[in-house]
Formats: C-alpha cells, sequence, structure tokens
C-alpha cells in the first residue's frame, strides 16, 4: 500500500489476533466511511488454547448482529455458566465455589445468601457457600445450557468459552468482506512526526502506510505505544506473581459438554479446565520464582492425562498495563496495553472496554483527542480495579502446602485503599452492600461477586458453637426446591 494523502479519515490496525479482529469490527461497525486498514505479520498464529470470556462478549455480538447460531459452530464455542474454583481454600466447607454471572433469577435466592453470610461473618454457624444461592451453579453442575426454555420467563446471565485462534479468523473473515484492507507484511519501522506522533508504518516491501489514528495490537511487544512512543508500563508483580504458564488440549472426557470454566488451585498457581465442542483447553498458570518450568511442566501433564507425551507449550507473560493507553496518535488495545492474569477471563472484556470508550470519546470530541485524559484515567481505573479483584483470590486462600500459596497472603499494602476498607467492613459483620458503592467496586464488579468472593473462600472466623442459629431466618430446603425446580427449564449441552 502506497503512501498516499486523503481527506477521508483513516484508521490502522497494526497485529491481527482477538485483539486486532474485535477492533477492526468494532470500529468498521461504527465508522463505515472511514479507510480501516489492518496490517499484521503472515508468520505470527494465534495460540487457540481454549478462551473463556464475561457475558460482555454476548454484548459485542449483539452490536455487531451476529447470532449465535453463526459464529459458534465455527469457534467450536460453548455455553458459560460461571466459573468454579476448587481446592483455593482449606476451610471446612469451603474447598470449592462457583462464582455466578448475576441474573435476574438471583433476586429471589441472593437476598438469602447476603444475609446468611453476614450471619457468618457474626460467628452464626449457617451455610453460606455460595455454591448453594444460585442457579447458574447447578446448571454448571449438571451440564446446562444457560438457555431457558420459553415457558420460563427469566433470561439468564452467561458467557462463552470458545477456541480463540477460530474467532480471530472468523472476524478477519467477516471484516474484509466489510470492507476493512488486510495487508500482511512485516512492519520494520515506524517513524513519528515533529509533534510526536505516528506519521507512517514502513512495510519490508518498502511500502508505508499512514493513518490519522494507529492502533496498537502487537501484543505484548507493544510496538507502537511503548516502543516507539515510550509510554511508561506499570507493573502488578507485587500483588499478582504468575508470570508463565503451559498449556495443552486434551479430547473431551465427558459425553456431555461442560458449561464452567473449572480453576484448581496447584503448587505455585492454578489450573484451567475450558470446554470446547472439539477439546478442552488446558493451561497452568503458575510463577517462575516458586517453580521451574520443568516441574510445572510435569505437574501440570500429570494432572490432565496419562499420556506424558502430551503436546504443551510455553507461554510467558509480564502482568501490568501501561500509564496511558491512548497517547498522542495511538490507542493501545489486547497484550499491548497490559495483561492480567486470566483468573476472571476480562482479556476480551478489556479490549471492548477499550474501543469502545474510544469510540465514544472520538465522537464526542469530534475526532479529536480532546478526551484523550479522561480516557485513560478511565480505563487505568478499570485495568487497577480488576487487579485488585483477581488479587483478593491470592489474599484470601487459606492454603498451606506450599511458600506460593502462603506468601500469596501476604502484601496487603500493595492493595487498593478501597479494597482495604470493603474487607475491614466485611470483617466488622457488617453488610457490605453500600460500602460496595460507595467505593464504586460495583463498577468492577457487582455487589454479589464481592460477597462471592469472601464467601466462597470461607474467610469467616469460626462459628461460635454457643450461639443459636435462629438467626437462620430462611428454610434452605425451600431455596434448594426453587432452585431444582427452575433447573428444570433447562435443556443439556450437547
Amino acid at each position: 500500500m502506497n503512501e498516499h494523502s486523503s481527506h477521508v479519515k483513516s484508521f490502522c490496525i497494526l497485529g491481527g489476533g482477538s485483539a486486532g479482529w474485535m477492533t477492526a469490527s468494532m470500529l468498521q461497525h461504527v465508522f463505515p466511511q472511514y479507510r480501516i486498514c489492518l496490517v499484521e505479520s503472515p508468520e505470527i498464529k494465534t495460540v487457540g488454547v481454549g478462551e473463556g470470556s464475561t457475558p460482555a462478549l454476548k454484548s459485542f455480538f449483539e452490536l455487531l448482529g451476529i447470532n449465535e447460531s453463526e459464529w459458534m459452530p465455527q469457534c467450536d464455542a460453548t455455553y458459560k455458566n460461571g466459573i468454579f474454583f476448587d481446592k483455593w481454600s482449606e476451610n471446612q466447607g469451603y474447598t470449592n465455589y462457583f462464582h455466578a454471572f448475576p441474573s435476574i433469577i438471583d433476586n429471589h435466592t441472593l437476598p438469602l445468601f447476603m444475609h446468611n453470610s453476614t450471619a457468618r461473618v457474626r460467628g452464626i454457624g449457617v451455610n453460606a457457600n455460595p455454591n448453594d444461592y444460585f442457579l447458574t451453579a447447578k446448571l454448571a453442575r449438571e451440564n446446562k445450557r444457560p438457555i431457558a426454555q420459553e415457558s420460563f420467563p427469566f433470561e439468564i446471565n452467561y458467557a462463552y468459552h470458545f477456541n480463540s485462534a477460530k474467532l480471530a479468523d472468523y472476524l478477519r473473515i467477516r471484516a474484509i468482506a466489510n470492507g476493512v484492507v488486510h495487508v500482511q507484511a512485516e512492519v520494520v519501522s515506524s517513524e513519528l512526526s515533529v509533534t510526536g506522533d505516528i506519521a507512517k508504518l514502513i512495510l519490508d516491501s518498502g511500502d508505508s502506510i499512514v493513518a490519522d489514528v494507529f492502533f496498537d495490537c502487537s501484543g505484548m511487544a507493544s510496538a507502537l505505544i511503548q516502543k516507539a512512543l515510550n509510554v511508561q508500563f506499570s507493573s502488578y508483580d507485587k500483588l499478582l506473581f504468575n508470570d508463565s504458564a503451559v498449556v495443552a488440549q486434551t479430547c473431551n472426557a465427558k459425553q456431555n459438554i461442560g458449561t464452567q470454566t473449572i480453576s484448581t488451585a496447584m503448587k505455585a498457581g492454578w489450573k484451567w479446565q475450558i470446554p470446547l465442542t472439539t477439546r478442552t483447553g488446558n493451561g497452568y498458570v503458575y510463577s517462575s520464582r516458586y517453580v521451574s518450568d520443568e516441574l510445572a511442566e510435569d505437574e501440570f501433564i500429570n494432572s490432565i492425562a496419562a499420556d506424558s507425551k502430551i503436546e504443551t507449550k510455553l507461554l510467558k507473560f509480564k502482568l501490568g498495563r501501561v500509564n496511558k493507553h491512548w497517547h498522542k496518535n495511538c490507542v493501545a488495545v489486547g497484550l499491548s496495553q497490559g495483561f492480567i492474569e486470566p483468573l476472571e477471563a476480562t482479556a476480551l472484556y478489556l479490549i471492548q472496554q477499550t474501543v469502545g470508550k474510544f469510540i465514544d470519546y472520538w465522537q464526542k470530541g469530534q475526532e479529536s483527542c480532546e478526551y484523550q485524559t479522561k480516557f485513560n484515567q478511565e480505563i487505568n481505573f478499570q485495568f487497577d480495579g480488576i487487579r485488585d479483584y483477581v488479587a483478593l483470590h491470592y489474599k484470601l486462600n487459606s492454603r498451606t502446602d506450599t511458600n506460593y500459596w502462603q506468601d500469596s497472603r501476604g502484601g496487603w499494602e500493595n492493595m487498593s485503599d478501597s479494597v482495604l476498607q470493603l474487607v475491614d467492613c466485611w470483617k466488622s459483620g457488617q453488610s457490605i452492600v453500600q460500602k460496595v458503592k460507595e467505593l464504586k467496586l460495583d463498577q468492577h464488579y457487582p455487589v454479589s461477586s464481592w460477597f462471592t468472593i469472601f464467601s466462597g473462600h470461607g474467610f469467616y472466623p469460626p462459628a461460635n458453637k454457643n450461639v443459636v442459629a435462629e438467626q437462620q431466618k430462611y428454610d434452605l430446603n425451600k431455596l434448594a426446591e426453587f432452585i431444582r425446580r427452575a433447573s428444570l427449564n433447562f435443556d443439556s449441552a450437547q
């Protein structure tokens, strides 16, 4: 593509994968009059190990007008009711728990859960494990899809599992058909203008690409935002230890396809299991400070397969974010802007947030950088809030088997003041509902999720056996029957 000048506004995206093609898809949908070009190396391939999402991905496809029946079969996708955390706690009755996505049906059961959780903090020996309070927890246990029969007048909030490589391919084909220009080439350098903006990308063919705004989707290479523009990076390593992962694919073990992500604690991290229609994606996220790559791979293989010859791939990453996600005429999206380990499957959500907020402020500023500072503040707020919630999983763990887990409970001074205030409120036995709103923590996770993370880990004092449990004002047998009958309106995943 030769250098050119034109009055037509133009966007250039460096890098493909999920970040690049999601960015292209959203920009093309909102700005069909723009010239949009995506340039990527023909040598780089997405690692399709199987990935999970939050319910935000459903909004992404709804924005583009894409039905599930169109994209899911092509991406080996399955439904995700939530995340099942196993062996993160040694507290009796709380060795596992389910983190549900909040749905309208939970309005019937959530008050019971919050009441019993608060009572349990006060030493009353009631059941407060979230496994027993959410319909989607039962759906996940029974491998049921979160799609209700027509006679059931409640919609369930859900997410997806999918093959990330196939998702990128699907979006690529669709974006190109809708007019996005796809350039397969190596970018050998970038040139800056006298104002410090990115003026052009120089390709290995000798051609160059110019644009009004460049989107850096180059992954952890961060070729534009960090290397070309020297934007500083803030590390999260004081709160999050994991910097490595070993991944592998296995055959589905069950006839019925699972509808939950399983996160199982390991010696120096945790293991994911993500069920797709064709196979199961597996990965062990760990800290190289506590275990070697070789020992981590052995532990991982032994946990998922008897065959030691299973093919694995080693990944390395750094946790943190850039201080400015939109600097000059460059917007960083995906791994180029930062990475929070995949414990809560927020990677695609942050891509959507970044591109969506850029679109809003680009339009509000009448195609200018007027709202760049506000944009950066809001994206940093999102990153740091998710970081704190993810880190809280480690701070609340009660495992005693390895130094990794014991050390993970330390470093509370590195947590945000907001989370520390919430923890103090929880420990005092007060309801945290108002505190979550007051501290704006519900802008990261809903109130139900904060109750779930505390209760799921069994973050309680010992129950006072001398306190009669008359404060258990709810009949849990009736609760279980309500959830059982509601679950009859859902079909098994096949």
